[in-house]
């Protein structure tokens, strides 16, 4: 998208810290990926950027929809490998297969 800048620094570093308990991204200082949540965006991209209100509401769409989906995906593989390790220990052959 052209993005560039502090802007564009600031947004790579959010994207690093997502998933992890990073205070400078997330204002609880306690990561909330796994219910679905992201940090601000609005925190992350320079007000005296030259970057239009289209292209800014553009990004933030993109950006969030992204970073939506990577979390349910990482929530949903942590769920089951969690699911797998305990059926192997319970002794669930079928659901140890998986």
């Amino acid at each position: 998208m052209g993005i560039e800048g502090d802007t564009r620094e600031k947004l790579s570093e959010a994207a690093k810290s997502l998933f992890i308990d990073d205070p400078d991204v997330w204002p609880l200082h306690k990561s909330m990926y796994y219910l679905g949540q992201l940090p601000k965006l609005d925190n992350f991209i320079s007000n005296d950027s030259k970057i239009s209100s289209i292209l800014k509401r553009r990004l933030k769409s993109h950006l969030a929809s992204d970073w939506h989906t990577t979390a349910i995906r990482l929530a949903g593989r942590i769920f089951g490998d969690f699911q797998k390790r305990m059926a192997a220990k319970n002794n669930c052959p079928s659901q140890a297969r998986r």
